[in-house]
């Protein structure tokens, strides 16, 4: 596991390192810990999908915690964010950059506990994958990755995030290997990751990646419901900043 620190404080930032190696070493988790003392030197060496954890703390001299979250976002938005300060009162920034939690100094090992219980499980979650067949090869594909899923011409197209795969099982079989908690069957030709949706417009969803998505007409407020929904459990999930 890579985790990093980024905290102009050497002292608050080894109290963070000491408490975070003594509880994966109980726990006998082998992992990595390297230290930032500001924004822009953890931005100089960021790239995606290389920390697992990254620890921020709020107020520091340069680009702030919050700010460096973002540009983070901006490169990689599933490496699981801790903010740790002295006060709450940034909770509701936390939550615009998907952060898992804030951690209020001083470090205690309870509190260190609770982080990693609550990492663990995100960092499984991301790790899950559903199974299709496509060119006559079992493919697995990471369930995070998966931005839509339509139906044309008696196939299904996953969209992911680089890619495209074709297979011929049915939506519906898809959609079993699904969690709906995530993912929204809005049309009858389509399932959208509600992780993606950046916007709703009148009879679409709209992705990140500027694709329209079409919303059922019959039912499109109960549909539009789901998802606001969506976006208000999290506020209170237990994966999500508090």
């Amino acid at each position: 596991m890579e985790i990093a620190i980024c905290d102009d404080l050497n002292e608050d930032k080894y109290c963070l390192f000491n408490s975070i190696n003594t509880y994966c070493e109980t726990n006998f988790i082998n992992v990595t810990i390297t230290g930032y003392d500001s924004g822009e030197s953890l931005l100089e060496k960021f790239k995606k999908d290389f920390f697992n954890i990254i620890f921020l703390d709020i107020y520091m001299n340069g680009l702030s915690g919050i700010d460096t979250a973002k540009r983070i976002r901006k490169i990689d938005k599933d490496c699981v964010l801790i903010f740790v300060t002295t006060s709450s009162e940034h909770a509701l920034d936390g939550f615009a950059v998907n952060a898992l939690h804030y951690l209020v100094k001083p470090m205690t090992v309870a509190k260190i506990t609770e982080v990693f219980t609550r990492c663990q499980k995100v960092i499984n979650t991301a790790q899950q994958f559903i199974e299709v067949m496509s060119n006559r090869v079992l493919v697995k594909i990471l369930i995070k990755s998966i931005n839509f899923i339509e139906v044309y011409d008696k196939a299904c197209f996953i969209h992911k995030d680089s890619e495209v795969i074709k297979t011929y099982l049915s939506l519906g079989e898809i959609a079993t290997q699904l969690d709906t908690k995530i993912f929204l069957h809005c049309h009858r030709s389509y399932i959208v990751n509600m992780r993606y949706i950046i916007n709703v417009a009148d009879n679409d969803f709209i992705l990140q990646s500027g694709t329209s998505i079409p919303i059922r007409r019959a039912e499109k407020q109960s549909i539009k419901q789901i998802y606001m929904n969506y976006l208000f459990s999290l506020t209170r999930d237990e994966n999500h900043v508090y």
